[in-house]
């Protein structure tokens, strides 16, 4: 008995069709690992300037803060160390593993809110973290969107003035899907457009169409490699 995928019995029709498909489907496949270009019409370039480093970003906008001190800074998604690029005086993290170090709190925050009172950090950062929270999920029998309430938290959380700052992988790079548990794709428009206000002509943040009840100021953004570094300020 010839084997199940034997090629022998593949019509020839059938070999043209594949034969056909194989070379459009490899050309969608480098689209979305960023390896071919895109046409001009669907992609822009990035308008955002670029800076040299993650230090370089945070000490042009230091100075231009002025929460008063002392402060306390929340790293979500931190792994085993929370970061504190904007050196507080009191730092803690938050992060799904488990953990004994005591400044680290557990907390899924798909579907937890961050584990602080209200107005309570100063500072709330989020290093290469947002891209591994899901878009859509499914809540007490409800559609909810985790990335539009982890920023709900965030505001939450902050004192006014108090700021957010994020480095992600970002589109249009291939570093922002060539990680499996990358789910969450953003552009350079994301922040600004759905969670910021007096953004050019825009009178409110977008996201409010999915229940996003705060609104943030956008202090600033550039590109480091392909992340995207982003400071916004609770409005």
């Amino acid at each position: 008995m010839p084997h199940l995928y034997d090629s022998s019995l593949c019509c020839a029709t059938d070999q043209m069709a594949l034969h056909n498909i194989l070379p459009r489907f490899k050309f969608l496949v480098l689209q979305v690992l960023g390896a071919a270009r895109l046409p001009p019409a669907l992609i822009q370039s990035p308008r955002y300037p670029r800076v040299g480093s993650q230090l370089t970003f945070i000490a042009r906008n230091l100075s231009l803060l002025t929460l008063p001190r002392p402060w306390l800074s929340i790293d979500i998604g931190c792994g085993s160390t929370p970061a504190n690029p904007f050196k507080a005086n009191l730092s803690k993290g938050v992060d799904i593993l488990g953990t004994d170090n005591i400044h680290i709190l557990s907390a899924d925050l798909s579907r937890d809110p961050i584990p602080f009172p209200d107005s309570s950090a100063h500072i709330i950062t989020a290093l290469d973290f947002l891209e591994h929270l899901p878009r859509y999920s499914i809540k007490n029998n409800d559609a909810c969107f985790p990335v539009v309430e982890i920023f709900n938290e965030i505001h939450r959380v902050l004192i006014p003035g108090g700021i957010f700052f994020s480095r992600t992988p970002c589109f249009p790079y291939k570093q922002a899907y060539t990680d499996p548990t990358h789910v969450n794709v953003m552009t350079e428009d994301t922040i600004p457009l759905y969670f910021c206000v007096n953004n050019g002509s825009l009178a409110r943040p977008w996201a409010e169409m999915y229940g996003f009840t705060g609104s943030f100021l956008l202090l600033d953004q550039a590109w480091c490699g392909s992340h995207l570094l982003t400071i916004i300020i609770k409005h």
